[in-house]
């Protein structure tokens, strides 16, 4: 299903007026020291309407990933993508820096799993995703929480991330925006918590951020993660 992203991206580009276009396109990479990994690929756009300071947007998120859990004494392997169409709304409070924002929407999930005696396992699944969030913007730094919840597997995240501007060039590029990430994530059968610092530098429009630290989950234990974003509005 992830793999159909890039071309879905591109129609809810070509067939939204040019004059309606405004939005987010934002991509990331991480992986941790057991070579598990998750990556993902979004669209954010916004929708010609507004009622009593609520804006309308569609968001389409598509994402994969590869972890390693243990059952029946057996080892393991999964891969899973996800792809993910929700309509949301936001809003500015009093005009101030903060914004609040809620989106739904069905998520479909592919899943394989690999090392069972029966030789795979293979689901194709539908679940609701919901996800809020909350952020505080100033030129000079931000502040970002993340709340989501998926249906399949009752998996919840969760993310406290704060940035504050460092360093500011006389001219030319670049500004350097120094920063934390706070996350945990987990259902009944699994936990994770991550901490660590980042970096952002912005370059024209497209803002790259590399972040890293330490992280305990249920299955593997302490271990560390490093991971890559890009953003960019348009």
């Amino acid at each position: 299903m992830a793999r159909l992203a890039p071309i879905v991206f591109a129609l809810i580009l070509l067939l939204s007026p040019e004059s309606a276009r405004s939005g987010d396109l934002f991509t990331g990479f991480q992986m941790d020291d057991d070579a598990q990994y998750f990556t993902y690929l979004g669209l954010r756009e916004d929708l010609p309407w507004e009622v009593s300071g609520l804006k309308g947007y569609v968001q389409l998120f598509a994402s994969g990933q590869t972890y390693e859990f243990e059952s029946s004494n057996q080892d393991i392997d999964a891969d899973v993508q996800s792809l993910t169409p929700s309509l949301g709304v936001t809003k500015a409070l009093a005009g101030g820096p903060w914004t609040v924002s809620a989106l739904a929407g069905p998520q479909l999930r592919w899943k394989k799993e690999e090392g069972f005696t029966n030789d795979s396992g293979r689901d194709l699944d539908v679940g609701v995703f919901l996800q809020a969030e909350a952020m505080y913007w100033q030129e000079t730094g931000s502040f970002h929480a993340l709340f989501s919840y998926a249906s399949l597997d009752d998996f919840f995240f969760g993310r406290l991330r704060g940035k504050l501007r460092t360093f500011s060039p006389e001219s030319g590029c670049c500004y350097v925006f120094l920063g934390f990430d706070v996350a945990g994530m987990g259902n009944d059968d699994f936990r994770a918590v991550q901490i660590g610092p980042l970096v952002e530098v912005p370059v024209g429009r497209v803002f790259l951020l590399t972040r890293g630290g330490y992280q305990n989950d249920s299955s593997s234990g302490s271990g560390g993660y490093g991971g890559l974003e890009i953003y960019m509005p348009f």
